[in-house]
């Protein structure tokens, strides 16, 4: 007997999204029903439905010293990451785009890569795994989290390029090619940035 997904439908994230910009739930609400949602998604979903998960659950996310980028509950003083106006302006990206997706599902449809970090000092970090919509190839710039000293960093990461493709395009071969800090960039593939 197969595992039923218990994954939301678009209708319901875009709810909960309503919800929080009308004041009828907060962000901390918001967040903690997406955010173990989205440690359930797999490659096969809808892009759509992750994505608006991860937005959901980051809009806790605040700008306060020792703390940028950070979820914690409940909030410590600073202001939001994200304001209230960029929650609205995303949903409706969010919708826009689920219209796109509609009208071109392969173009969307993600992709698992595995991958490796060679470091300049001759290791590697572990090899990892990205899921994404986004179909890298040599040169391309790839947002990653983990820094070469093989940690995440508060509210910080690190762009990593592509410097091979093997296994049939499986697996990708990055290198460092600079820090940011998430008050700096959005963390997205380049054909989803705006």
């Amino acid at each position: 007997m197969g595992r039923e997904s218990v994954l939301p439908r678009r209708p319901e994230i875009e709810e909960k999204w309503v919800a929080l910009i009308d004041g009828r739930l907060t962000r901390e609400e918001v967040s903690a029903w997406a955010r173990p949602l989205c440690d359930q998604a797999t490659v096969d979903i809808d892009v759509m439905i992750q994505s608006g998960l991860s937005a959901l659950a980051g809009f806790t996310m605040i700008s306060a010293p020792f703390h940028v980028g950070m979820v914690i509950d409940p909030p410590p003083v600073g202001e939001y990451l994200r304001p209230m106006s960029t929650v609205t302006e995303w949903l409706e990206r969010w919708r826009s785009r689920c219209i796109e997706v509609d009208a071109d599902p392969d173009r969307w449809r993600q992709v698992e890569y595995r991958i490796r970090r060679p470091l300049p000092d001759g290791t590697e970090l572990p090899e990892g795994r990205m899921r994404t919509s986004s179909r890298y190839g040599l040169g391309d710039l790839v947002n990653n989290p983990v820094w070469p000293d093989g940690r995440s960093k508060e509210g910080r990461g690190c762009v990593w390029r592509v410097t091979a493709v093997e296994n049939d395009g499986e697996l990708l071969v990055l290198e460092v090619a600079e820090p940011f800090s998430v008050s700096r960039h959005q963390v997205m593939p380049p054909d989803q940035a705006s």
